[in-house]
């Protein structure tokens, strides 16, 4: 009987209590639900801003690198451009051309003091920016100096932005003594001047120095022969001949000479005395000569050695054998 009832009781409808608990229980399934979507939904919102910005930090900080980099070799580039620029004008001719224009107004020192006055501002332009000048200024002297020659040497480079110019001055100086005839004297000297650029002009940025230099040197020289075939003394001595007869008429550009060589014009006043040859060799297409020249000058009677090498080729004429084809 008992079991009857448990039997019963299973198959009976639910009540309302339990149905109460049943939806209580289902609501809370659904609330949590919805809290664990939204908090996964804001995790995920959140965590794409931060990467957003962690990216953008990122790209930034690479940007700057970048951007930095570019400007830093920019920089380099124009830089490098800047020192090709002062190394084309620290060795251009034009600072040959500065350097002249300012030894003419550094030697040039007029008597008047108004116009040595007009030299100090001119000289001031020379120099770099708060130069002292006051020591150009010739204090006490009475006279005048002057350039009589001036020779450019050389050039030193010290690097892209200086140089150091040489030149050989020759200077008069003509100074008024009391109760007797002005004093003149002529001196020669080495001068350096040395200059600077900025890429766009030059300045004198120190004193002219004076220096002594010796230009001449011992130097041992082989003698280089001429290459071709050795000459028979028969032809030797027909060339000899031929070379006296071309040095009379080249010394004077007489009517001869156009049928003698291939030259527009000789010499002129100029009295052969002797010809040497030092070397003669025979070739396929003529003669090649070295011969040592001595002219006496018609209006001092001054004797000068010169030295020429020709080019000689026969021909079928019957006044002369040999054509100069070219002479140096």
């Amino acid at each position: 009987m008992k079991k009857f009832k448990l039997f019963w009781r299973k198959g009976q409808p639910k009540s309302k209590n339990e149905e109460k608990e049943k939806k209580t229980k289902n609501n809370r399934k659904v609330s949590f639900s919805r809290q664990k979507a939204s908090r996964a939904a804001s995790l995920i919102f959140f965590s794409v801003i931060a990467l957003s910005l962690l990216f953008n930090v990122i790209f930034f900080s690479k940007y700057q690198t970048i951007r930095n980099s570019v400007k830093a070799q920019q920089s380099s580039i124009e830089e490098r451009i800047g020192d090709v620029g002062k190394a084309d004008m620290i060795t251009s001719d034009a600072v040959i051309s500065y350097t002249n224009d300012f030894l003419e107004s550094y030697f040039t020192i007029p008597n008047d003091e108004e116009e040595r006055e007009e030299r100090m501002e001119e000289l001031s332009t020379f120099y770099v920016k708060g130069f002292d000048t006051s020591g150009l200024q010739p204090e006490g002297f009475k006279g005048s100096r002057s350039i009589e020659d001036l020779a450019y040497l050389k050039t030193d480079r010290i690097n892209g932005e200086k140089t150091k110019v040489h030149y050989q001055v020759t200077y008069e100086v003509r100074e008024e003594v009391e109760d007797e005839d002005p004093r003149t004297v002529l001196n020669q000297v080495e001068v350096i001047v040395p200059v600077v650029t900025d890429g766009g002009g030059y300045a004198v940025y120190e004193n002219v120095r004076i220096v002594q230099s010796d230009l001449k040197a011992s130097i041992p020289l082989e003698e280089q022969e001429l290459e071709g075939e050795d000459v028979t003394s028969t032809d030797q001595d027909s060339i000899q001949s031929f070379l006296e007869n071309f040095f009379t008429s080249y010394g004077v550009s007489d009517d001869k000479l156009p049928f003698m060589a291939s030259v527009e014009k000789g010499l002129s006043n100029q009295v052969f005395e002797s010809a040497t040859v030092q070397q003669l060799v025979s070739r396929e297409e003529g003669y090649e000569v070295i011969a040592d020249v001595e002219y006496k000058d018609q209006e001092t009677s001054l004797t000068s050695s010169y030295t020429y090498e020709l080019e000689l080729s026969e021909t079928q004429n019957e006044t002369n054998n040999y054509y100069v084809e070219t002479i140096q």
